[in-house]
């Protein structure tokens, strides 16, 4: 065994801590109701629904709960669903196919005010359904208790400067987009020609086209907007974009394959990320059935 390997320590992040059974304490910080964990420095978990991370208030995502807890001294970062936090928070393992909720919205996250639904059955359930921390757990419930990272599925590009020109049509730099500027000003002026003479959008647009080829799907909807698009070149920030790793079939985590190696929107990624989680947990919740077989 290497010295690298003998010397190497392993950090944990806040979900294995709480796991491990480390002290929670509630209570006010002074303006509100606050969870807080001992060792993690700069970290509350507010009542009302969100995080405060050195002193930034962070709230989950709607399209799958998740919030990231940014890295500290000795603790790692994490993506986790704000309800899988409160469970842990509160003493229990989460199990697939359950889920804490609040009894009345008004009260916040409190540990009084919690109640864990059946997620299928959309029924209150009893928390003796869960493992409380500290006792004997069942591998499949600690299966169950893992979020999908996202940070494992995808890398993050960054935004870049993209220029658009009067047509709509998008380029990665200026020179680019100032040839075809030049073509579609010089086509403008061509079907201008034709409306002077009460030609028709219709006959004008052939002659733009005459001028100006597309290789694929015509940038613009309407002729009629690039005709009174007078603004030139404008130039933007691209859309934050994701590219999901690449997936085996048949590998973890499930119909992750679907998307390797392509590209989206955050806000698609997002809804991709929440959906993979749905699908394993639901997954696990039918091999844990099957083994109740009799």
């Amino acid at each position: 065994m290497s010295n690298t390997t003998m010397n190497k320590t392993t950090t944990k992040n806040l979900r294995d801590l709480l796991l491990e059974g480390a002290a929670v304490k509630f209570g006010s910080n002074g303006k509100e109701d606050v969870y807080t964990v001992d060792g993690v420095k700069g970290l509350e978990i507010s009542s009302k629904g969100y995080i405060i991370d050195r002193g930034v208030v962070k709230h989950p995502k709607p399209s799958n709960d998740t919030v990231y807890i940014g890295r500290r001294e000795n603790v790692e970062a994490l993506n986790i669903a704000f309800r899988t936090l409160i469970t842990l928070l509160n003493g229990y393992i989460p199990r697939g196919g359950f889920v804490v909720e609040q009894k009345d919205k008004s009260l916040g996250w409190t540990p009084s005010n919690l109640m864990l639904v059946d997620k299928f059955g959309k029924k209150e359930a009893s928390f003796d359904l869960l493992d409380k921390i500290g006792t004997e757990k069942h591998e499949l419930d600690l299966q169950f208790s893992e979020e999908i990272d996202s940070e494992l599925l995808y890398t993050r590009k960054e935004q870049v400067m993209e220029y658009v020109t009067e047509d709509g049509a998008v380029f990665p730099t200026r020179e680019l987009a100032e040839w075809h500027q030049n073509n579609v000003t010089e086509a403008k002026s061509l079907a201008q020609v034709v409306l002077d003479y009460n030609g028709g959008y219709v006959i004008a647009e052939k002659v733009y086209q005459e001028k100006v080829i597309y290789n694929k799907e015509r940038p613009y909807k309407n002729f009629r907007d690039v005709m009174d698009n007078e603004n030139g070149i404008v130039e933007r920030k691209s859309k934050e974009v994701v590219k999901f790793n690449t997936f085996e079939i048949g590998g973890e985590p499930k119909f992750a394959y679907l998307f390797s190696g392509k590209s989206y929107t955050q806000e698609t990624a997002d809804e991709i990320v929440a959906m993979l989680s749905l699908a394993r947990e639901v997954y696990e919740n039918l091999e844990g059935l099957s083994r109740l077989s009799v």
